[in-house]
């Protein structure tokens, strides 16, 4: 807050990763309440990042609309909220606009990043972590993290949704994607693509 910084974006992942979720909400329910009563006093907002976590285990509290129901009913504050990253919620086979539908008055920061289903190696070995490894980068197997416009996500109706909310903070590209990766000049390539694909329905 010092600093001028007003968003604080976060993945809730327990030391002991090992640990269910369940119990680890439970830890959180006691202990967290007293952070965002600070971050209220210093006028800034928390975005929990939407990462389920590593594989087998996937720790990650707030990652989908139960977990954050369940967050958000024990802290109604909104200095206590979301960062919107479609790209996990569509590799999670949840409904990414439902979920502005149901928690937009909680978006307090948005990421510009996608998520391609691959129906092929869906078929192979289902939404588990592909045995022997993933063809891709970014990926467990039968989904890989992409550019926005070459996965799943409708933008289009993201934008329209965000906009109906009010959101007026960022859409921050976070580039995940084996195509533009690995040297400046591919990442460029990468941040240029999304942004162009993003400013179709963004203003």
């Amino acid at each position: 807050a010092s600093l001028g910084g007003r968003v604080i974006f976060m993945c809730l992942v327990p030391e002991d990763i090992t640990m269910n979720r369940k119990e680890a909400f439970s830890i959180w329910k006691e202990t967290f309440p007293t952070i965002v009563k600070q971050a209220e006093k210093e006028n800034l907002y928390i975005a929990l990042e939407g990462w389920p976590g590593p594989a087998p285990y996937y720790p990650t509290l707030g990652t989908t609309p139960e977990m954050l129901r369940a967050m958000f009913n024990e802290i109604p504050s909104k200095h206590f909220g979301l960062n919107y990253d479609p790209s996990h919620l569509v590799r999670l086979g949840i409904d990414h606009l439902r979920v502005l539908t149901e928690f937009g008055d909680r978006v307090n920061y948005c990421h510009g990043k996608d998520t391609e289903i691959l129906h092929d190696d869906l078929y192979e070995h289902g939404i588990l972590p592909a045995t022997f490894g993933a063809k891709y980068d970014f990926s467990e197997g039968s989904w890989r993290y992409t550019i926005p416009g070459q996965g799943e996500v409708d933008w289009g109706k993201v934008a329209v949704r965000l906009d109906k909310i009010g959101y007026q903070g960022p859409v921050s590209i976070e580039l995940e994607d084996h195509r533009y990766w690995g040297s400046l000049e591919a990442e460029r390539q990468g941040i240029i693509k999304a942004k162009e694909h993003l400013s179709i329905y963004f203003k």
